[in-house]
């Protein structure tokens, strides 16, 4: 929905506006042939422990560059790459040799933005994913996808999509980042 601006020039819902724009990249890491097996019933432990490998060098590195760039400190990933090394421990994987995905294209605050809105969103499907984890392998540590999203966080995130995506190019940067990292999640995984 959109409203006026006291200049009479519509305010777009960026928040709704970034959903529309990346629904069939999130979408496509819905059908994954990896990620989709952690909604499987028959869900094996190699699987699970694969995801969480990726998922690790994913969000570290994510978390990595948005320090380097020193932005959004509001909204780190740290807590997240804490809880997969846990979880990866707890197997007694060792995440010391992981491969990193690069993240140079995450160049600016924006695209640091979409980053960080891409993967503080995914939290909202990981407390459903989670119970069936749960359901799969019960014994599994899980407290990445136990992690859930922080109302408040979100709340704030998508204030600060609103108000740092006030100019076409400014959305446009927000829109690559979170559509790059939707992209090159799929990507990682697959190549883990």
């Amino acid at each position: 929905m959109q409203s006026k601006r006291h200049d009479q020039s519509p305010v777009i819902d960026v928040h709704q506006t970034l959903v529309e724009r990346t629904r069939s990249v999130h979408e496509a890491l819905h059908r994954h042939p990896i990620l989709s097996q952690l909604m499987r019933p028959d869900l094996d432990l190699k699987t699970y422990q694969k995801v969480l490998v990726a998922y690790h060098g994913f969000f570290s590195s994510a978390e990595q560059r948005r320090t380097e760039l020193a932005v959004w400190e509001e909204f780190s990933l740290e807590l997240a790459a804490s809880r997969l090394e846990e979880d990866l421990q707890q197997l007694k994987i060792n995440t010391d040799q992981s491969p990193e995905p690069d993240f140079d294209w995450m160049d600016n605050k924006l695209a640091a933005l979409g980053c960080c809105y891409a993967l503080h969103g995914s939290r909202h499907g990981a407390v459903i994913i989670e119970r069936r984890i749960a359901t799969s392998l019960p014994d599994a540590p899980r407290r990445f996808f136990e992690l859930g999203p922080d109302p408040e966080q979100w709340t704030r995130l998508k204030e600060n999509l609103q108000s740092q995506a006030s100019t076409p190019k400014g959305f446009e940067q927000l829109a690559r980042g979170a559509q790059k990292t939707f992209e090159q999640l799929g990507q990682w995984v697959s190549a883990i």
